[in-house]
């Protein structure tokens, strides 16, 4: 199978039947992943069987839109297997979603810098909520600038979904 002629046929396939969703549904059910999955399951698989495997998958799941979404369990099979494969590349090939790192570090450099400031409050005796607010603030900030840095490493590697 060659990967350009597949990957162009899923596209020209979800191109043509764009037309026929409704554009909450699109976005809902984040029809405009199919591609970057495609795009992603095709690079890897010649070393992995499981992505041949979610090759026809996606094939299956692009042949049957907007059809399936019509109905609850076939809605309910199509988000499964939409998950599935983010899952398998996520866990298997250590691709990360866009802002993965950012919003990571984000989180626990501000909740390290909140421990921090309480810490230095209490031994220096002072009202900890200026302190705190400050160290939160201060690794609220360097956590984005750090998790970017590493958002933008994997950019360039090409590991984001």
């Amino acid at each position: 199978m060659n990967k350009k002629i597949w990957l162009n046929h899923f596209y020209r396939t979800l191109e043509n039947k764009k037309t026929k969703f409704h554009p909450s549904d699109f976005k809902f059910y984040n029809i405009a992943r199919l591609p970057i999955l495609a795009d992603k399951t095709i690079l890897y698989s010649s070393t992995c069987p499981q992505c041949m495997i979610h090759i026809k998958l996606l094939e299956k799941m692009a042949d049957e839109l907007p059809e399936c979404l019509d109905f609850a369990d076939t809605r309910k099979k199509f988000v499964l297997t939409k998950d599935k494969i983010e899952s398998h590349l996520k866990k298997e090939h250590r691709l990360r979603f866009a802002t993965y790192y950012s919003s990571l570090y984000t989180f626990l450099f501000a909740m390290l810098g909140a421990v921090i400031g309480l810490l230095i409050a209490r031994m220096i005796k002072k009202s900890p909520e200026n302190l705190i607010l400050i160290f939160l603030a201060t690794g609220m900030i360097s956590g984005y600038l750090f998790g970017k840095m590493k958002d933008h490493k994997k950019y360039r590697q090409n590991q984001q979904l």
